[in-house]
């Protein structure tokens, strides 16, 4: 599982710097190893207009600074948090999840702590 993740994680990066070297070279920037179709593939998506609009909105999300404090990071993963707020409710049985306690698990560092509660402390200072 955790090959699994890395995978995933270092895969995304790798897809993405062929596609900067695609815009700047072309079709020269194809890995000798990757299959034709497959290349074609990605080149087709990468032109793909609505590709590129998801691509910006992505990047504007990630370094969206609404109020000064940083940019905000979540820890959900790819599990949305739609997903994430119907297995609660699975779980305590209740019709609506807490969204505070939904907020709470996916707005934390990788060492577990409340980047909300930091964000609170940081304002009161």
């Amino acid at each position: 599982m955790e090959f699994e993740t890395k995978l995933k994680d270092r895969m995304c990066d790798q897809i993405s710097r062929w596609k900067g070297k695609w815009k700047r070279k072309g079709d020269e920037a194809k890995p000798k190893w990757i299959d034709h179709e497959v290349w074609a593939g990605l080149v087709r998506y990468w032109l793909d207009p609505q590709s590129e609009i998801r691509s910006i909105n992505a990047r504007n999300a990630r370094y969206h600074d609404p109020d000064g404090l940083g940019i905000h990071k979540h820890r959900s993963g790819q599990t949305s948090f739609k997903a994430r707020a119907q297995k609660r409710c699975e779980k305590t049985g209740d019709t609506t999840p807490d969204f505070l306690v939904l907020l709470d698990e996916t707005h934390r560092n990788l060492m577990g702590l409340s980047l909300i509660e930091s964000q609170r402390s940081s304002t009161r200072k």
